[in-house]
């Protein structure tokens, strides 16, 4: 049985959406995690870079692969200026973030024990190799 549930976001607007359906384990196997999903007409960078660039081309009669190494060659010029954000923002968002790696330093403290003589402590009650006790 399959329970039907409302998007109680938008207002006035009755769509029904499948409940989430998980297995034994936890695992989705049927309905919609998110009702609300993507809004619509909401787009992100790269559409809007995308567009953008194809834009250029048309007005400079260029294509859009010479209008893409254009943007980067101003790039390159703005980060030898010292102006980094330019690039940045644009690799940050077209391509993803750099993964970043953080040092932390800290001070962990263990006891250890010496393994080496509690084996030779009750290796003595032991008469082979495969750990049966001598039973003398």
């Amino acid at each position: 049985m399959e329970e039907k549930i409302e998007n109680p976001l938008e207002v006035g607007f009755k769509k029904e959406y499948k409940a989430v359906v998980r297995d034994e384990k936890g695992r989705i196997v049927g309905g919609v995690l998110n009702p609300i999903g993507h809004p619509k007409g909401q787009r992100n960078f790269a559409a809007d870079f995308d567009e953008v660039v194809k834009e250029i081309a048309k007005l400079n009669k260029i294509t859009i692969n010479d209008a893409r190494k254009q943007l980067l060659k101003v790039a390159y010029v703005e980060a030898k200026k010292g102006n980094y954000c330019y690039s940045k923002d644009i690799f940050d968002r077209y391509y993803g973030k750099a993964k970043e790696n953080i040092e932390i330093e800290a001070k962990v403290e263990m006891k250890v024990f010496n393994l080496v003589s509690l084996i030779k402590d009750h290796s003595e009650d032991c008469d082979n190799d495969y750990g049966t006790t001598n039973t003398s």
